[in-house]
């Protein structure tokens, strides 16, 4: 079984203008290969949701589905 061929991808930060190389199979893996040092994701606890979804400024929930159907 052989590898899939890697490419070098160009990964800018939209908020600094920061620029990378990043070698990767395809896109998302190079993005989320960035994104790795930034954000962190764990599923929310009870409490956490209750907390986000019932403050002064409710936080929507975003679906991830839906944004890998507009990038495909």
């Amino acid at each position: 079984m052989s590898k899939a061929p890697k490419r070098i991808y160009l990964v800018r930060n939209t908020e600094t203008g920061d620029e990378r190389l990043i070698r990767a199979a395809n896109a998302a893996q190079a993005r989320n290969h960035a994104a790795r040092e930034t954000f962190g994701v764990a599923v929310a606890s009870q409490e956490q949701l209750v907390a986000l979804l019932t403050g002064d400024t409710p936080a929507p929930v975003e679906d991830a589905s839906a944004a890998e159907e507009v990038a495909a």
